[in-house]
């Protein structure tokens, strides 16, 4: 499976459907499978013309019909597409376009600044995502050079910037490989519609609601604002409904006791995963079907999903395809969790990454903690120091405290703690009376917005304290 026989059966059966929804003047437009198959061939014949076959390409903006149409030309026909979170700093998107050696970069409009800057550090092809909507319609389609299932399409860069994030290779037959165990246990079909808000740089957003949705024939419609989610998932009504339990839980805050109606009236199908599922929101959306899923961006989000119906406290069931282990589990069956099968990636961009994270026999080692009983996959913690808050975003404990300290010769020791899901600390310093709040705010600009240091208590160490 390809996305080359994807769009080629979609064309033949679901040419005149509507697929993407996007908001505009207030209400939402859809364009056909066939309008997106024509634009992702033309792009792709532009980009063959502008950069050899095979190179990566930097896509960075918020999600649109114009970002997909990107993604699908580059992963499907014309080399590695390296999408990018618009949040991150200049000089990080610099070293990530760097490392996979872009050799072009497509960009939102309100980032031409952005793009102009990259653009005079590392030459390469600038193109505005504005610009795809006026291309040429393509003199033919399905004849562009199909690339090989096994081949590199995709890199998915880890969250976090204290240290260089590892750059995960995908392929097409990774990425494609879950679809099967997923349709087992959830139906969806032709006449589903799907509400998305997760950004599309995101493994899970990216496989399970955009591709998978190419396989299935169900519609898209794009969220406009995270602030109009509430609002517009009435207006949508749609079946599908993927979130984070922050957002459950902020909505369960909004709703109360309202909550049934707060998906619409034709919801069937709620997906949650990146972060535990509270015993509240499972209680609480018990009269919906919540199907909980548990992926790695190196499993291309694919690895357990519960079955329908199935409401206990675990992650799902894993995949029949993945042979998964628990490795050197303690007297309570736990431990670190590893796997190999076709859902796992060949590797990182780093082959000394990729030779630590495989064990002898090919088991990936995921730094998971946790226990599979009767196929089942719950989840425990990490190996490594990591925070992981509601909205499912990891933050590597160790690695910050050691940048922040390195910012500060007065900072002996740093704790770090989550409080309503923001990042607190506190801070043991040598000299209460040093200000070291620059610290903090050189600390902050450097960093993912989710590692950003909300609020901090300084206290004396105790060295300090003996004086």
């Amino acid at each position: 499976m390809n996305i080359n026989s994807i769009l080629e059966y979609d064309y033949k059966n679901r040419k005149d459907k509507k697929y993407i929804f996007e908001k505009t003047d207030v209400v939402f437009r859809g364009r056909t499978f066939g309008q997106l198959i024509s634009d992702v061939h033309s792009l792709a014949r532009l980009l063959l013309k502008k950069v050899p076959a095979g190179s990566a390409v930097g896509i960075i903006g918020k999600n649109s019909y114009a970002l997909m149409v990107a993604d699908l030309a580059v992963t499907g026909y014309t080399g590695v597409s390296v999408m990018l979170a618009k949040e991150m700093s200049e000089d990080v998107i610099l070293s990530m376009l760097e490392r996979t050696d872009a050799k072009a970069i497509i960009y939102d409009d309100d980032l031409s600044k952005t793009a102009e800057s990259l653009n005079r550090k590392r030459p390469m092809f600038c193109l505005s995502m504005s610009c795809l909507y006026s291309l040429s319609p393509p003199p033919a389609l399905f004849d562009l050079p199909v690339k090989d299932e096994a081949e590199c399409c995709k890199i998915v860069f880890s969250s976090g910037t204290t240290g260089p994030s590892k750059g995960i290779k995908l392929t097409q037959k990774v990425i494609f490989a879950g679809y099967h165990e997923l349709i087992k246990r959830v139906p969806l079909g032709e006449n589903d519609t799907d509400y998305l808000f997760l950004p599309l740089h995101h493994t899970y957003a990216g496989v399970y609601n955009f591709y998978y949705s190419l396989i299935g024939g169900y519609s898209i419609y794009l969220s406009s604002s995270p602030s109009k989610i509430a609002e517009e998932l009435r207006e949508v009504n749609p079946t599908i409904f993927c979130a984070v339990p922050l957002v459950y839980k902020r909505l369960l805050d909004a709703f109360g006791d309202r909550i049934t109606s707060a998906f619409g009236t034709n919801i069937k199908y709620l997906f949650t995963g990146g972060a535990p599922c509270s015993d509240e929101i499972r209680t609480t959306l018990s009269s919906f079907p919540l199907i909980r899923s548990y992926g790695l961006s190196e499993t291309a989000a694919s690895f357990s999903i519960s079955y329908f119906g199935d409401d206990d406290a675990s992650c799902g069931t894993v995949f029949d395809s993945i042979d998964a282990k628990v490795f050197r589990p303690d007297e309570n069956g736990i431990g670190e969790i590893i796997c190999k099968g076709d859902t796992v990636f060949p590797g990182y961009l780093d082959p000394e990454l990729t030779a630590a994270a495989f064990d002898e026999n090919g088991y990936f080692h995921t730094g998971d903690l946790g226990m599979i009983k009767d196929g089942k996959l719950y989840i425990r913690g990490r190996k490594k120091n990591i925070l992981v808050g509601d909205n499912g975003k990891n933050i590597d404990v160790e690695a910050l405290c050691a940048l922040l300290r390195s910012l500060s010769g007065n900072i002996t020791e740093v704790r770090l703690y989550l409080n309503n899901n923001r990042l607190n600390a506190d801070l043991y310093v040598k000299n209460t009376e040093e200000d070291i709040s620059e610290a903090v705010e050189r600390f902050n600009g450097q960093v993912m917005r989710h590692e950003r240091i909300d609020s901090f208590r300084v206290i004396a160490d105790a060295a300090s304290r003996l004086k």
